[in-house]
């Protein structure tokens, strides 16, 4: 699992040139640059989350989390491919939505991840459904992540091929009152009789 006090060259935003402050928890990294000939929106804004949330990371401490009540989480989840030798589009963003319904016990979180574009800006149809979502109240995010949730579906890409992901984002809540929700985004995209690993990242904010 990668931490925020890991060296921030995972997390260069311009503006963040040297690692965090103290603690560890999961890292939220950058979003894949698009070609320098495009400038695409989606990258921009998700550039600019992660440095509202991330320079420096402030955690929220678990268990100030509301016990009850509803809270939506608006933000960007990003990945590369390994693969860069084949057909399949390298790098990803779409928009995501997180609902979290909050608990004494348990807290739930479901959601979406859609209107996917490649580097390129190209548009993807289909879209990825957030479920089985956890929380550990009593958690470190100094140490691990505090949240999970499973994320599965099939996106199209420009060109028609189908790809199938599944994973998991992997984070914490952020800011001093559970302002953004942020973390890693790993899983595993298969097309046709291929599969390779996704590397990515999220971030939401209410």
């Amino acid at each position: 699992m990668l931490r925020f006090n890991q060296c921030l060259s995972i997390l260069c935003l311009g503006s963040i040139s040297a690692c965090g402050g103290g603690g560890g928890g999961t890292i939220v990294p950058t979003p894949p640059p698009p070609p320098p000939e495009l400038e695409i929106e989606e990258f921009v804004v998700a550039q600019e989350l992660l440095t509202t949330h991330a320079d420096p990371v402030t955690y929220a401490s678990p268990d100030t989390a509301p016990t009850s009540g509803t809270a939506q989480f608006n933000g960007y989840a990003y990945g590369s491919m390994t693969n860069s030798t084949d057909t399949i589009t390298e790098n990803i963003i779409g928009d995501i939505r997180i609902n979290v319904v909050f608990g004494n016990t348990s807290t739930g979180f479901t959601g979406i991840i859609e209107n996917f574009i490649d580097e390129d800006g190209n548009a993807m149809s289909g879209s990825l459904t957030l479920s089985s979502g956890t929380f550990d109240r009593l958690g470190d995010p100094a140490a691990d992540s505090t949240i999970g949730i499973a994320v599965r579906g099939t996106i199209t890409d420009a060109t028609s091929q189908e790809l199938t992901i599944g994973g998991r984002l992997e984070g914490d809540f952020l800011g001093s009152s559970t302002d953004a929700i942020g973390g890693e985004f790993l899983g595993t995209v298969s097309f046709e009789d291929t599969e390779q690993d996704l590397n990515g990242g999220f971030v939401a904010e209410r």
